[in-house]
């Protein structure tokens, strides 16, 4: 089976989408029986990040509306060419002019753009708001990570429901090398840690918002640690705050998987307070390195923890803020979340999540 895959993601910082596509590529590396296909916009290195034994094609294409471009136009014809049997794109968009005979499929994350528009900048969401319908209109078979996301697609297309597999992504487990971390923390620092890419719909206004309103000694005691790359609508975040607030907030930008695994091990607490997510990776890795998950009661964030985490309203700083007293005064209850998140994370495995794509891969292709 000749299988073609849109890995123009790999060209930004990797992060969610990212992350899902490169540990599925490791596991699908593993099944010798397909030929598998990587198309990019432009040449980047991509050692220890592509398996060998896949075919790389690249352009050169620009960013932006350049990538865009690339998807629409060079991508079909590089798919004629291989001859491919299934087609898969990883983040939400299909090429419109694939030939009829390559089965299509699409891994659909979240909704955004319907379920929170006012959380994206306006050219993403006017490029979902048209793309992501005719991807649903082409597309032979819908993967979405979450049974949330499932409902929400079938929320406004009722009639694809037939053709949607709920196949949940794994879990990252990153190395945490003391020596090799240039972002060292000292092990006698406490601090909430929230990782995520600093865009509107993570909700930091009302974390930063719920932190400034903590009891004195809790504040005096645990930082405040902000890891992620920039999105938009990311500025200004401390502006209203007094100094002895400012001092304990840090902002730690995009961080290599080294550097996140060592502020992973040492967190007193992860904080993701989300306004929407479509699955939600970090909470996986915070839960796997045994820290305390707090995290919202709404779309698929219930779905990812289940009672491994305090959940609360994310449109209620001081909700937010009684979670994390919660969790950082009461030791009992640090403990019993730490049990109940090592047994939850057992129910995602990235061989698990590959065995499952490959197989509807498989039951896709039509007989001969």
């Amino acid at each position: 089976m000749k299988i073609g895959i849109n890995a123009g993601i790999l060209t930004h910082d990797i992060t969610g989408v990212g992350r899902y596509l490169v540990c599925l590529l490791n596991e699908f590396s593993k099944n010798g029986s397909h030929e598998y296909f990587i198309y990019l916009p432009q040449e980047i290195d991509l050692t220890g990040i592509v398996p060998s034994n896949m075919t790389i094609r690249h352009s050169c294409f620009p960013r932006g509306i350049g990538k865009k471009i690339w998807e629409q136009t060079v991508l079909p014809n590089w798919a004629r060419r291989d001859k491919l049997d299934i087609f898969w794109s990883p983040s939400h968009h299909l090429p419109l002019w694939l030939a009829s005979s390559t089965v299509k499929v699409v891994t659909i994350h979240d909704v955004v753009w319907k379920k929170s528009p006012e959380t994206m900048v306006w050219w993403r969401r006017l490029s979902e708001a048209i793309l992501m319908p005719l991807t649903i209109k082409r597309a032979d078979h819908i993967i979405t990570v979450s049974c949330s996301t499932r409902d929400d697609v079938i929320q406004s297309w009722p009639t694809v429901s037939k053709n949607i597999t709920v196949i949940y992504p794994g879990m990252v487990r990153f190395e945490s090398d003391k020596e090799n971390n240039k972002n060292h923390v000292d092990a006698s620092e406490y601090y909430i840690l929230f990782v995520g890419t600093l865009e509107p719909r993570k909700n930091l206004v009302r974390l930063i918002q719920a932190y400034s309103v903590l009891p004195s000694k809790f504040r005096l005691r645990y930082k405040l640690k902000i890891v992620g790359g920039k999105g938009w609508g990311g500025e200004g975040f401390l502006d209203e705050y007094s100094d002895d607030i400012k001092n304990n907030i840090e902002f730690m930008g995009y961080l290599s998987d080294l550097e996140l695994g060592r502020l992973y091990r040492d967190a007193s607490l992860f904080a993701m307070p989300s306004l929407y997510e479509g699955f939600g990776l970090p909470l996986l890795e915070a839960m796997y390195y045994g820290i305390p998950v707090l995290t919202s009661n709404c779309s698929s964030m219930p779905e990812v923890v289940a009672e491994a985490g305090v959940l609360v309203d994310p449109y209620d700083f001081q909700s937010i803020a009684n979670g994390i007293v919660k969790i950082l005064s009461d030791k009992k209850l640090s403990e019993e979340l730490l049990a109940l998140s090592q047994k939850r994370i057992s129910n995602f495995s990235w061989e698990k999540s590959a065995v499952q794509i490959l197989s509807l891969f498989e039951e896709s292709i039509p007989p001969p």
